[in-house]
């Protein structure tokens, strides 16, 4: 369900990258566990809860998010599903 590079372990609240991928491939509900604890850790809270879309983006994707239309995406799946 979400992609987070390897080094990002602890941010997800996990003690080696093992055990991070271990904990990602156990059930979507432990995946949906390490990606909030990624945002809030990763202080990307705000901008999610602001509905932010581009500065969410940026801080998730990168400078580059807008090259692939990130926050525009999110806006649309945002409109979509609420």
């Amino acid at each position: 369900m979400f992609q987070f590079m390897g080094f990002n372990y602890a941010a997800c609240g996990e003690s080696s990258v093992e055990s991070f991928v271990n904990a990602m491939c156990e059930s979507e509900f432990k995946q949906l566990v390490l990606s909030a604890r990624f945002i809030k850790q990763a202080r990307m809270l705000p901008s999610l809860q602001a509905k932010d879309w581009a500065e969410f983006a940026r801080r998730y994707n990168g400078p580059t998010y807008a090259q692939n239309n990130y926050d525009k995406q999110l806006e649309e799946a945002y409109q979509k599903y609420r």
